[in-house]
């Protein structure tokens, strides 16, 4: 993770400020299919479970909302990492902005 993220975000990464090169890929993912159905994808160590994360939305980076109307993520596992996949119900009708939120359980 480049610095200037907090220390909560390194946590449930599984990142280290110290180390640039560590956990290349726990980069989130964010992709569209033709008909504009938006995926959001993250992984994160199992180990980091005092923590949790969701994202927020907006159309003009001031005004941000959370994304609670869309269901629950699902989730695989494989050697001690979680992916999470969040997905709309329906394709979001104009563009959008995302971020990630971090919080405490």
């Amino acid at each position: 993770m480049p610095k200037g993220h907090s220390a909560l975000a390194e946590y449930f990464l599984g990142t280290s400020e110290a180390d640039p090169n560590s956990g290349p890929d726990q980069a989130a993912t964010i992709a569209a299919d033709s008909a504009g159905q938006v995926m959001l994808t993250l992984r994160h160590p199992l180990a980091a479970d005092q923590a949790e994360v969701f994202w927020e939305t907006s159309i003009d980076l001031e005004t941000w909302e959370p994304t609670d109307r869309w269901p629950a993520p699902t989730s695989s596992l494989s050697g001690g990492t979680e992916t999470l996949y969040w997905q709309p119900n329906s394709p979001e009708n104009s563009s959008r902005f995302y971020r990630l939120r971090f919080r405490l359980r």
